[in-house]
């Protein structure tokens, strides 16, 4: 690997015990090295993390390949002697820029660039006889990926850190493409299509065309969810941010997925989430310096009575602009609940929330309402008792902490996945409700965001939604524990690793 890399325990000849073990290992042939590479986006480099710790407390060597954004905030978090420890080393990708909208880097050309770069760079180590990867895992969005595979003749894994609901989506696009490119091109098309994938087992609950990401002939989604879709059967195996209790529909449908062929077939699926559970504060965030943010909201929740308080927290990529803050705002003034508001510079278009709040907003709600403008670790904030509800995007990590925690949703999605989230957590979970029916970038007004707060906030709706949430965070408690179905899962992984690596 890298100069840096080698300073970090990835090649032979450091001084540290553990990654003498690790040189050795690689010699004989024995030991795990793998390559995880998460997509660009904070939440999902987050579980990926969280996994690579889990898997290096069972003997596996990690290599997180990441943007160098993300790289450098793990970085502050923990120092390189901590990551020696842990067995587990950061290579930051070259030549990468960042564009301003979040969605579009999925498959941008910068991003294909430096993955070119990153590959060469493997190449010239193996002809070099340096330590290569035994294994890569890199999330589904990534389709460059298997060409490295490839080239260094090594076992592809997928990692998936969005919910089965949306990859058998995906995966309908590959299995269904000759049904969907049937359908007549035009206008009508995308609604055609909703109705077709809307009939398979398992995506019953839709309700609309919205509910699933928009993908057409002509736009490019198509094609990009197809060739995702056609990446599944060639992998090795594909790990799941999941577990079987709470998706078992969408898994049965995923696995069952190409009847009849001899050639497709689903590789072995591992559930092995959720990753973040309540409780496990260094988990749960992956931005540094956020102690001091979050312990001020730790200590006014200590003051908060129970099942009391609606926390807000609407995702690193949401966007919103000042006018659609001040009808949220306006909505948790009126409606007198409690409330704890974590709002940063990053979401919305202003140097400073007295931009968009109204005029002595804060010392209006003084006592029951809080907001913050950095950041939060989402999991203990969900876990703590005053948390009645969670007003959140719908990102799959953040329905997953929540249903983790108990806690139901208050949903308002804004892009990607979020929209089918929200209506997998109302229709099929019914662990919480949808603030409005209204697409995402819609202004939502005062009166909706307050009407949507009462009702989920009284204790008559929530207490129906909260006892379906608290079956989930039972349930979820159940698949992470010592001999449960995610533990094991996790075992049957590494085992797959390592059969490889003896088959060689």
């Amino acid at each position: 690997m890298s100069a840096g890399m080698e300073s970090e325990g990835c090649t032979h000849g450091h001084s540290d015990g553990v990654n003498n073990d690790y040189a050795n290992g690689i010699e004989k042939g024995t030991c795990t090295h793998l390559l995880i590479v998460p997509m660009v986006l904070q939440a999902a480099a987050a579980s990926a993390f969280r996994l690579a710790k889990k898997l290096s407390g069972r003997g596996v060597t990690v290599t997180l390949v990441m943007i160098k954004q993300n790289a450098d905030e793990l970085h502050r978090m923990y120092s390189r002697e901590a990551l020696q420890t842990l067995r587990i080393s950061i290579e930051a990708l070259d030549g990468y820029q960042p564009p301003s909208l979040p969605f579009p880097q999925l498959h941008s050309a910068s991003l294909k660039d430096a993955f070119r770069m990153f590959k060469e760079k493997l190449i010239a180590n193996k002809k070099a006889g340096l330590p290569v990867p035994t294994c890569i895992l890199a999330d589904r969005w990534i389709p460059w990926i298997e060409d490295i595979a490839n080239v260094l003749d090594i076992p592809r894994y997928i990692f998936v850190s969005n919910a089965v609901t949306l990859s058998r989506v995906i995966q309908l696009y590959h299995e269904k493409e000759d049904e969907l490119k049937s359908l007549p091109n035009g206008p009508d098309w995308f609604q055609k299509s909703y109705e077709l994938l809307r009939q398979q087992p398992g995506l019953e609950f839709l309700k609309k065309a919205t509910d699933v990401p928009y993908a057409t002939i002509d736009n490019g989604w198509f094609d990009y969810f197809r060739d995702i879709g056609r990446s599944f059967p060639g992998a090795h195996g594909i790990v799941f941010n999941s577990f079987y209790a709470l998706e078992h529909q969408s898994v049965e449908a995923f696995r069952s997925a190409y009847p009849g062929s001899n050639k497709l077939k689903v590789p072995p699926v591992y559930l092995i989430g959720p990753l973040a559970t309540a409780g496990e504060f260094n988990n749960v965030s992956f931005v540094a310096g956020l102690e001091d943010t979050h312990k001020e909201c730790v200590e006014w929740l200590q003051a908060q009575p129970t099942k009391s308080v609606l926390f807000i927290c609407l995702g690193g990529a949401t966007r919103l602009f000042g006018e659609q803050i001040t009808q949220l705002a306006r909505a948790l003034e009126a409606s007198e609940c409690r409330f704890l508001w974590a709002l940063t510079k990053g979401r919305g278009n202003f140097e400073s929330v007295d931009e968009v709040l109204p005029p002595g907003y804060l010392e209006r709600v003084r006592g029951r309402g809080k907001i913050v403008t950095g950041w939060v670790g989402q999991v203990e904030i969900l876990s703590n008792p005053a948390v009645g509800v969670f007003l959140s995007h719908c990102g799959w990590q953040s329905v997953l902490e929540s249903l983790t925690c108990g806690v139901p949703l208050l949903g308002w999605p804004q892009t990607g996945d979020q929209p089918l989230n929200c209506r997998w957590m109302q229709e099929a979970l019914k662990v919480g409700m949808r603030v409005t029916e209204k697409e995402p970038g819609e202004l939502v007004e005062q009166h909706e965001f307050e009407e949507a707060i009462k009702t989920l906030m009284s204790e008559k709706e929530r207490t129906v939604l909260a006892a379906n949430a608290a079956k989930m965070m039972s349930m979820a408690a159940e698949a992470v524990a010592a001999g449960g179905p995610s533990d094991i899962a996790l075992d049957q992984l590494v085992e797959s690793f390592s059969t490889f690596i003896r088959g060689n």
